[in-house]
């Protein structure tokens, strides 16, 4: 057996550079070690994810509704006048549709929103709570609409949708851009974390591809759906995520502070245009159909 000298270990971002720091003062070879480095994280993780909370209560509610406090002919006419469907939103111009089938479940089928909302519930909750209130609701609103416009645009014209799993897809993808914009601060982790979300989206999309394959009449996965959530939780959660940046405080050498250095000024400008991307994909809806 051959020995080979030991790999040098990688060193987590924060120790280089605090070791890289130009202000760091030279050691004296008899001076004291130097004392332990003080953390300042001046990001808000000890806020609540009220967003998932609200959004689970508005879901589970309407859904209660419908199922227990109405008739089936009732429901079916509250169905019918809030699902996603292209001739609805493009030939009627009832583009409201796109929004509130985010809203509806499956009438009957309580797996569809008991998946959903359980899905929010374990994925939303650090993402609120690393991504802010704001922040949060921009995601799941806009992400979930760019999943209801690809609905209506790249399904078949009979396809009636309703559901949040764009929305929930959108969260999950903010996540994943959040862990990679992030991944030098974070350290390994970070990494292993991101590598697990991928396994699972693939795993999510693998699902809704065979479910397609062998449906039949009755209610199928919305793959478009997911996959405009996913693509809008992507793109937004690119620029809208928290980007951690640490520096030395100027007054206690001591101190790391860890910051968030994207501001809003800059984040905002996305919400424009994905907003305008959205009613141009609606344009070219009317043009195409």
């Amino acid at each position: 057996m051959n020995n080979h000298p030991e790999p040098p270990k990688r060193k987590h971002p924060l120790e280089t550079r605090l070791e890289a720091s130009p202000t760091s003062a030279p050691q004296e070879s008899d001076a004291p070690p130097p004392p332990q480095m003080n953390v300042i994280n001046q990001i808000p993780l000890t806020r609540q994810p009220i967003m998932v909370w609200l959004l689970i209560a508005i879901n589970s509610l309407i859904y209660a509704v419908l199922l227990f406090g109405m008739n089936e002919r009732q429901a079916f006419e509250v169905y019918q006048s809030a699902w996603s469907n292209r001739g609805q939103v493009l030939g009627d111009g009832e583009y409201y549709r796109l929004f509130t089938a985010m809203f509806l479940h499956s009438y009957g089928l309580p797996v569809h929103i008991v998946f959903n909302m359980y899905a929010l519930y374990v994925i939303g909750q650090s993402t609120n709570v690393l991504f802010g209130h704001v922040r949060f609701l921009i995601i799941y609103i806009l992400g979930g609409l760019l999943g209801s416009v690809l609905s209506i645009l790249l399904n078949t014209a009979n396809t009636y949708s309703v559901g949040a799993s764009g929305a929930v897809f959108a969260i999950f993808a903010a996540q994943i851009a959040y862990l990679y914009r992030n991944r030098e601060v974070l350290g390994p982790a970070a990494m292993q974390q991101l590598r697990s979300a991928l396994v699972i989206a693939g795993l999510n999309f693998a699902v809704g591809i065979f479910s397609a394959l062998g449906s039949g009449s009755g209610p199928s996965i919305d793959n478009w759906g997911h996959i405009g959530g996913f693509l809008g939780g992507l793109i937004l959660g690119w620029r809208l995520t928290p980007l951690y940046q640490m520096k030395i405080d100027a007054t206690r050498r001591d101190t790391v502070i860890i910051e968030d250095g994207n501001q809003s000024n800059q984040r905002y400008q996305i919400v424009i245009g994905f907003t305008i991307g959205l009613l141009l994909l609606l344009l070219a809806g009317h043009l195409i159909y």
